[in-house]
C-alpha cells in the first residue's frame, strides 16, 4: 500500500513582534522533505491501516531557521495516530527552515493530509 502525503498551504503565519517570513519558502521546506513525512505516516499505517486525515502541525522558528517548539492542534486534526504525530514532529525539528529576522520568532501553522492510494 502506498501512501500519499500532500502538503498543504501554510493556514497563517503568526509573527511575534511582527516578524514573518515567505510562506512559499515554508512550503519548500516541506515538500523537499515529503518522503521523511511519508516514512512517518507509513508507520501509522502498520498500527491502522485505515489511518488518513488532516495533522495541523504549530512550530516556532527562531533567527537561525530552527524549530524551537512544535504541537499538534489535536481541535483542527483528524489524523489520530501518536506515533506517527510524534515522527512528524521529530522530523521537523530536523530540517532548516527560513529564518525569521535577528532576535525574533516566527509561529508557523501547517496542515498535512494524509490518505492512502489503492493497490495497483
Amino acid at each position: 500500500m502506498k501512501s500519499l502525503v500532500f502538503a498543504l498551504a501554510p493556514l497563517f503565519l503568526i509573527a511575534t513582534a511582527y516578524a514573518t517570513v515567505d510562506r512559499e519558502q515554508i512550503k519548500s521546506t516541506v515538500r523537499k522533505n515529503n518522503a521523511k513525512i511519508s516514512a512517518c505516516y507509513n508507520k501509522g499505517l502498520k498500527e491502522n491501516p485505515e489511518l488518513a486525515g488532516k495533522l495541523l502541525i504549530e512550530w516556532d522558528v527562531d533567527d537561525k531557521g530552527q524549530m524551537i517548539k512544535a504541537e499538534v492542534n489535536k481541535s483542527k486534526s483528524t489524523f489520530k495516530n501518536e506515533k506517527a504525530e510524534k515522527c512528524v514532529i521529530e522530523e521537523l525539528k530536523s530540517w532548516n527552515f527560513p529564518a525569521a529576522p535577528r532576535g525574533q520568532i516566527v509561529s508557523v501553522s501547517f496542515p498535512f493530509a494524509f490518505s492512502k492510494t489503492p493497490k495497483n
